[in-house]
């Protein structure tokens, strides 16, 4: 089965990039955003272990990446990004364990991230401070008495 889904990837790519890049022309920053995307290696070697900083990084310094990912690596660099990894790690098992349901939340919530700076919205934290609280109850509740 692993071998049939590879071999449909690597066959169909072409297709599934092209698909994709009609879908992103549709909107109207979609192509914009792919382009401060692309400026993200050059601002990543300025620093690369520690970041930046908190700030403006994309396109020389005048635009935010738009891509939550790309901002905690431009900002903290693979230090950060590692903690972030770490922290994104356990909320996904926390919530896999708890609820699948919970999961989806949580996945639901890091996917916009993927077009847009979602950790700077409070509402973004709210809704994870929510999932896990949930999840840490749902776990400890399932818990067999000792």
């Amino acid at each position: 089965m692993t071998l049939i889904l590879l071999l449909v990837a690597v066959i169909g790519f072409s297709t599934f990039l092209d698909l994709f890049i009609r879908w992103v022309e549709k909107d109207t920053n979609g192509l914009g955003r792919l382009g401060i995307f692309a400026s993200f290696p050059s601002t990543f070697i300025k620093s690369p272990i520690v970041g930046l900083g908190p700030g403006v990084h994309g396109r020389n310094g005048l635009i935010e990446f738009h891509n939550t990912y790309l901002e905690v690596l431009a900002a903290t660099g693979l230090f950060g990004g590692i903690v972030f990894l770490v922290f994104s790690i356990r909320i996904f098992k926390k919530t896999i364990v708890a609820d699948w349901k919970l999961f989806i939340i949580a996945v639901s919530m890091y996917a916009y991230g993927l077009a847009g700076f979602a950790m700077r919205r409070l509402v973004f934290w709210g809704v994870i401070a929510f999932v896990v609280a949930i999840a840490e109850q749902r776990v400890e509740y399932n818990q067999p008495d000792v």
